[in-house]
């Protein structure tokens, strides 16, 4: 199976940002695949109001589907389901350690949310789990020593006088995100994070559709959660007040 894929958050049977996420999808279908999206913005919109409904998940409480767009193959649209554990945009109560490293180029399709990068990231989970016995994730670094992704998802690094957003891979989460510290007139910024920040960081993150996932350290390092809770609480805030 070949697929490109994005993963949209609900409000009960509503995607959120519909238009930022379709967008995503439409950018991601020419870069990978050359190839334009099989179905518009509301086709879309009522797909995954169908696909909520019919899965029995509530009209009021908050969700996700991932939409993967098939090629090669028989299935045009997938769509799955995804329940979420809290109802407001949150830190999750995960907190994983990295647990190993593996070296990528900035070019790599893995950055991009397609079916090779879940099939590693599943190779990797499962790798961590076999040598570690926990939920360690992996962190994927570039020949210079770039930090692009851990566990698959866009970091963010928090140091004594600023927040440092990874300028490599991004996504409507990680945007407003990073919308959110720069109207808090926090000291923030886009920029490589690198190897060599991570002893010097008071916190390592991850956002992505699932929320905030504070890592728990690295090597001897550890981490702690206090940005992460609250961001968290000021996006919920945000994500409150959003008309859609």
């Amino acid at each position: 199976m070949s697929y490109i894929y994005e993963a949209i958050r609900t409000r009960g049977f509503e995607p959120r940002d519909l238009e930022k996420y379709y967008q995503r999808l439409e950018a991601l279908a020419h870069r990978v695949v050359a190839s334009p999206l099989k179905f518009s913005r509301e086709e879309l919109r009522m797909e995954i109001a169908e696909c909520l409904r019919r899965s029995g998940f509530s009209p009021t409480r908050n969700h996700a589907v991932i939409v993967r767009c098939h090629y090669y193959g028989d299935k045009d649209v997938e769509l799955l389901p995804v329940e979420m554990l809290y109802d407001d945009f949150s830190v999750r109560a995960i907190r994983p350690r990295i647990g190993s490293m593996e070296r990528v180029t900035k070019e790599s399709i893995l950055l991009e949310n397609c079916s090779v990068k879940d099939e590693l990231l599943e190779i990797h989970r499962i790798k961590n789990l076999h040598l570690n016995g926990d939920n360690s994730v992996t962190m994927w670094v570039t020949e210079d020593d770039e930090i692009v992704a851990i566990d698959g998802a866009p970091v963010v690094c928090v140091f004594e006088n600023e927040i440092r957003f990874s300028e490599s891979i991004s996504g409507v989460e990680f945007q407003l995100a990073y919308n959110v510290v720069a109207e808090s007139h926090r000291r923030v910024a886009k920029g490589a994070i690198r190897l060599s920040d991570l002893s010097q960081a008071k916190e390592l993150l991850i956002v992505d559709y699932r929320g905030i996932t504070a890592i728990a350290g690295w090597n001897d390092h550890n981490y702690m959660n206090i940005t992460a809770e609250w961001l968290a609480s000021r996006i919920g805030d945000v994500e409150k007040n959003q008309n859609f």
